[in-house]
């Protein structure tokens, strides 16, 4: 079984703080058959913003659209994960 942590960007005064706030269990996804190249894609949004990241992990493909969406939006709002899926 995987675990993904939902994770949330705020814009302080210093910079951007990305904080772990809670772990959900997810169904297992099913391994490729053959040997093959599988990332995940991570979109982040906030009411000012949206970003997106493409990784080989998803804490690293999510991390990546938090910081994108993070950047665009104005100190003291929040980015949050909006979706997530595996490219086979």
């Amino acid at each position: 079984m995987k675990t993904i942590s939902t994770m949330l960007a705020v814009i302080t005064g210093a910079g951007i703080i990305v904080t772990t706030l809670a772990v959900l269990a997810l169904a297992a996804v099913p391994a490729p058959a053959r040997a093959q190249m599988v990332t995940y894609t991570c979109e982040a949004a906030s009411p000012f913003a949206v970003g997106a990241g493409v990784n080989v992990t998803l804490d690293s493909a999510c991390a990546r659209a938090l910081r994108e969406c993070a950047v665009r939006t104005p100190a003291g709002s929040a980015c949050y994960v909006t979706r997530w899926w595996v490219n086979y």
